[in-house]
């Protein structure tokens, strides 16, 4: 699959990023463009379904790594830093244990690897009641989905997926695959072994995602991490702390 991406900055230093469920490369344009004027090369990337990349039935962990996999050597990306938030995070986790393609860092945001039970219930009625084929203006999706989002930075983000073309709205998430698929978003995976590439988890300090609880397990299965706690964030830590986020990831970055 020839996934859409977006190359910030010219460097033997290569990032690649993937965002999370209902995101694309949109929500990284702000970091990719800092971590470029820092000395980076970065590869911003719309995964499988969402953003701009194709639209292809099944919607997996094994096949989002293939398609990463796919896409590291279509453009010849050695030795990259891999950064993955939330679904990303995930995808990026089942590369490095799949794939024998060195990865220099890995950096996981606001996920762990473990089973998390499909709880996206509510996004998924805010989208569909939108009715995208007589939707005229993006105005109306938002009153229809105000209905079921209440957080006006979460409702901004979704309502990101909404896409005018010469026919109309469409939404750029593939919503009928992606509800298909919803339990495999939380899938976990068999660990053989443990990974030693060097890793930063990092969450926000207001989200449940990752939770003191999980700290044995992150070190059992990546002896080299650690864990960064950003405060006064959620799950989209990167966006609402954008600050001290990228602080610690160039910290992390440049060790």
């Amino acid at each position: 699959m020839r996934l859409n991406y977006k190359k910030l900055g010219e460097s033997s230093r290569k990032v690649v990023i993937l965002h999370g469920l209902f995101g694309s490369l949109d929500n990284w344009m702000t970091h990719g463009k800092y971590l470029a004027e820092k000395g980076f090369e970065v590869y911003l990337v719309d995964q499988r379904n969402h953003g701009k990349s194709p639209h292809e039935e099944g919607h997996t962990y094994d096949l989002m790594s293939k398609d990463l996999h796919e896409f590291l050597i279509e453009h010849e990306i050695q030795n990259p830093i891999l950064v993955g938030h939330s679904m990303g995070g995930k995808t990026v986790m089942h590369y490095v244990m799949n794939y024998t393609l060195d990865v220099q860092k890995l950096v996981v945001v606001d996920i762990a690897p473990k089973y998390y039970l499909p709880h996206h219930e509510t996004i998924i009625k805010a989208f569909y009641s939108v009715n995208i084929k007589e939707l005229k203006t993006r105005t109306e999706a938002e009153e229809s989905m105000r209905n079921f989002i209440s957080d006006v930075g979460v409702l901004q983000f979704l309502l990101k997926n909404l896409d005018r073309t010469a026919d109309g709205f469409r939404w750029k998430v593939n919503l009928k695959e992606i509800v298909k698929n919803i339990e495999n978003i939380g899938a976990t995976y068999e660990y053989l072994q443990p990974c030693q590439v060097p890793t930063l988890f990092i969450k926000g300090s207001k989200s449940d995602y990752i939770t003191s609880g999980d700290r044995d397990l992150l070190k059992t299965h990546y002896p080299n991490s650690n864990l960064v706690s950003i405060r006064d964030a959620g799950h989209w830590v990167h966006a609402e702390q954008y600050e001290n986020f990228i602080k610690t990831l160039e910290y992390f970055l440049n060790a």
